[in-house]
């Protein structure tokens, strides 16, 4: 949630490992769906589909409806990056119809903005400001304040392109004021802080570990020259 996909993706990559260690297969299908969508952040879009589609090899016809939602979007979402957006149009509907038929407000916003970003490829504004507008209705009053950003500013930019400058001011306000209000200063000090004090913890840690083992070598050299005296006596 804190965009850190790299740090998000270690820790992934670690409960994989710890998975496989110890033969626990539970929720594994999520665990690879969500390597997947990491690695979109990172634009690699082929490790992503290649992770999504392991994830969704394992449940096969009894996947979860948050793992299908996620992984037609993120499969979606890898097509947009490579360029293939006839596919990419296809997960996004897809993910849409299943975030739909189970209420999931935030999936159906995001496949709202992306279906809108495949109607600005293919030169179909009207149908792109429909999504939008359809992603707006739903978003508003919904504390999806991010996914409201996005909405408000590719808004205008379609709008410009549309030469409807007045409107698109007015999507641009919008943009501006909520980015600002959401992005405050105080946010960003709280993020920092949040991260310095994870940091700090990890360090603290990291040197207690680092003090048990010494203390533990200390133990069995103190014990190792106690048996060997012992020895010499006897």
């Amino acid at each position: 949630k804190l965009r850190n996909h790299e740090k998000a993706l270690e820790y992934y990559n670690r409960a994989l490992e710890i998975k496989k260690e110890i033969q626990d297969f539970y929720d594994l299908d999520l665990l690879l769906v969500n390597i997947g969508l990491c690695y979109n952040q990172l634009f690699k879009y082929d490790e992503a589909q290649k992770f999504i589609n392991q994830g969704l090899s394992i449940c096969k016809e009894q996947c979860s409806k948050l793992i299908r939602i996620t992984a037609e979007f993120g499969l979606g979402n890898s097509f947009f990056g490579l360029g293939d957006f006839t596919q990419a149009e296809q997960h996004f509907l897809t993910s849409l119809e299943y975030s739909n038929k189970y209420d999931d407000k935030r999936y159906q916003i995001e496949n709202l903005i992306y279906l809108a970003r495949v109607s600005v490829r293919a030169a179909k504004a009207d149908e792109a400001i429909e999504f939008l507008v359809k992603a707006e209705s739903i978003a508003t009053n919904t504390g999806y304040d991010e996914l409201l950003i996005d909405i408000y500013r590719h808004h205008s930019a379609i709008l410009n392109t549309m030469q409807d400058y007045k409107s698109a001011s007015v999507y641009l306000n919008k943009y501006i004021k909520l980015k600002d209000s959401t992005y405050s200063d105080q946010l960003i000090k709280n993020l920092a802080k949040v991260q310095t004090n994870y940091e700090e913890r990890e360090n603290i840690k990291t040197i207690t570990e680092k003090n048990a083992v010494l203390a533990l070598k200390e133990e069995t050299l103190k014990r190792q020259r106690t048996e060997t005296q012992y020895a010499i006596v006897v």
